[in-house]
């Protein structure tokens, strides 16, 4: 036995599949919905990878690592640049989650060779310290850093095509699910009073040497 739609189900169906605007009302409002909702979550889930892919461009920009535009850490590919400074609260080009620490940030690709991640071996007792490491779709795959007690030392970064063992003298390797790996890093700055500030050496700073292919 045929099993009963129930009509609010069946106002969704067109009343002739085979002809031109068959569709009730209520199915062409049902879809143009459907439709606008599917549109939000694709530009949702799209959005990160756009975003970070665009930045990409610091490759071809920046010949050394550096500030692009005077404002924001860049570098050339599979290095890291970073500020010596606070952010200014001007600039609008990156989220800046606090106001108390120096950020540094690097684009990698992982197609073109592994990439060496070096931690910090010397850290003040209690010194804030973190290495964030992000797929193209910004999500974050590790966290690094003195919160989490990261031990100082080499990681090697690789893509989701590499095949390898742990060269000698690393801590860990760290595979990641997509080429594209976005890394930024922050460090903990004491506030000073009228003098100028040092430039910091920030942990991160040594990211950049590529590895040997196996």
């Amino acid at each position: 036995m045929r099993k009963e739609v129930p009509y609010t189900a069946r106002e969704l169906y067109p009343a002739n599949p085979d002809l031109p605007r068959s569709a009730s009302v209520a199915a062409l409002v049902g879809y143009k919905a459907y439709v606008a909702a599917l549109a939000k979550v694709v530009y949702y889930w799209g959005y990160p990878f756009v975003n970070v892919s665009g930045r990409t461009s610091q490759w071809q920009l920046m010949r050394e690592p550096g500030t692009l535009a005077g404002l924001v850490p860049a570098a050339p590919m599979n290095k890291m640049g970073y500020v010596s400074d606070y952010f200014d609260r001007n600039q609008h080009w990156v989220v800046t989650p606090n106001n108390d620490t120096i950020y540094t940030s690097g684009l990698a690709d992982l197609n073109q060779s592994p990439v060496v991640v070096q931690t910090p071996t010397e850290v003040p007792e209690g010194h804030y310290w973190t290495i964030q490491i992000a797929d193209a779709l910004t999500n974050v795959i590790y966290q690094l850093g003195s919160r989490i007690k990261t031990p100082g030392g080499k990681f090697l970064l690789v893509g989701p095509d590499w095949k390898g063992q742990k060269p000698e003298g690393f801590v860990d390797v760290l595979p990641m699910p997509t080429n594209l790996a976005w890394f930024p890093a922050r460090s903990f700055l004491a506030p000073t009073s009228g003098e100028p500030r040092r430039k910091s050496g920030c942990p991160g700073a040594d990211w950049g040497v590529p590895a040997q292919r196996e």
